[in-house]
Parts: C-alpha cells; structure tokens; sequence
C-alpha cells in the first residue's frame, strides 16, 4: 500500500513538474546494433526506443497508399546516446523532424505542427497500472470529452495499431498485486500520452498518425 501510495504521488509530481524526476532520457544510449533498410521513420524510431530501452511518443502523418510511404535505411550502433541517433535518423528523414524530452520520455514528431487533438485538455481520466498501456491509450481516446472534439475535427478511427499485447504471466508465478488508479485531471491529451506511458517500469511508447485522403481524415492512436 506504501508503494502504491508512493507510486501515485511521485506521478503527480511528474504531471505538475514535467522535469521534476526526469533523468537526460536523450543521454540514454542504444544497447544493441541494428540495421534497417527500406523502413518507414516511424518504423525506425520505434525500433530505437525498443534498443534504448526507454519511454517516448511518436507523432506522424500516414500515406494514403502504401506506396507513398518514405522509406529509410540507417544504421545505428550500439553505444550511440538517443540524443546521437535522431540526429542521425534526422538525416535520412525526407521530411520534418523534432524531439523534446519531456519528464524522461522522448517524444518525436514526423510532422511540423501537432495534431489539434493532441492539444485537446481533458478534465479527468482514471487508469489501472495493471491493465496493459493499449488499453488504457484506448480508453484516453474513447471518453466522451475526447470524442466529442474527434467528431467536431472530422475525423474517424482508422486502421487498428495491432501492438501493445501483454506477455501471458508464467505457469506457476503469483498474480501481480493490485494498485492503487492512478488519475490525470485538466491536462493535454498529449500530457496524458506521457504520464500514462511513465506509470509503467518498462520501455513503452505511444503512437499518433492522422491521414488526410481528400475528403477523407482519419487517425490511429496505440501503445506498447
């Protein structure tokens, strides 16, 4: 319960003072290799936070048709900071790109201006800890307040992030312990991507893409 309790209050602290408990997550290095070629951006930053084994978010606009993706090649050593390999990154990158570290996360943007509902404040959300990050990104985006500004943007629901899945718990461990919901009051969804993600002791990131196909507008939101 002590925990618990601690837990809550230093997230609290994180969400009031963004840079209160951060560490330099953009010092934070690669502990593997790895070589892509022919990959989307996106594709390539979720791998690096996957190697760097830590938090971020990923802003970006998806191609109508899988043919107008850009694709990129790089490769990045193990040993390189995370400040290093988006710099890197940034110069295969056919577009815009920006990062900002943001109460230790990272979060990178594939566009030049975030997306409206990004700034959209909610006025409370509750979560579990114990439920898996794609659920509790999904439920951000499915209260009333949320969709009620998606509707009035124009935009529907594309096609389902299918990552985020938790590993089946090991035949024979004890079932995790319960936690105190942790709770987010008048804050920026995007302010609630990142408290969200930091909640969990693992590496985790969040993903957001709109797609603007002519008369068609659509967006895709998921975690892992």
């Amino acid at each position: 319960m002590i925990r618990s309790r601690l837990a809550t209050l230093l997230l609290a602290v994180a969400i009031q003072f963004p840079g209160a408990l951060a560490t330099d997550a953009l010092g934070v290095t690669l502990t593997q290799e790895f070589r892509e070629t022919g990959e989307p951006p996106a594709t390539i930053i979720e791998m690096m936070f996957g190697s760097a084994h830590m938090h971020g978010g990923i802003v970006a606009n998806g191609a109508c048709h899988g043919d107008d993706e850009p694709k990129v090649s790089i490769r990045l050593p193990a040993g390189l900071s995370v400040r290093q390999a988006l710099k890197s990154i940034r110069k295969v990158v056919p577009g815009p790109m920006t990062w900002q570290a943001h109460g230790g996360a990272v979060d990178v943007s594939l566009i030049a201006h975030r997306p409206t509902i990004l700034d959209y404040r909610i006025d409370v959300f509750t979560w579990q800890p114990g439920e898996a990050i794609s659920v509790a990104v999904d439920r951000l985006f499915q209260t009333p307040g949320v969709q009620r500004r998606i509707t009035k943007l124009g935009l529907t629901p594309g096609m389902t992030v299918l990552f985020g899945l938790q590993a089946p718990p090991r035949v024979g461990s004890p079932p995790p312990a319960p936690s105190s919901p942790l709770h987010l009051k008048r804050v920026s969804v995007f302010t609630a991507l990142n408290s969200i993600e930091l909640s969990y002791p693992k590496s985790s990131f969040w993903l957001y893409e709109e797609r603007n196909c002519g008369q068609e507008r659509t967006y895709t939101v998921g975690a892992k």
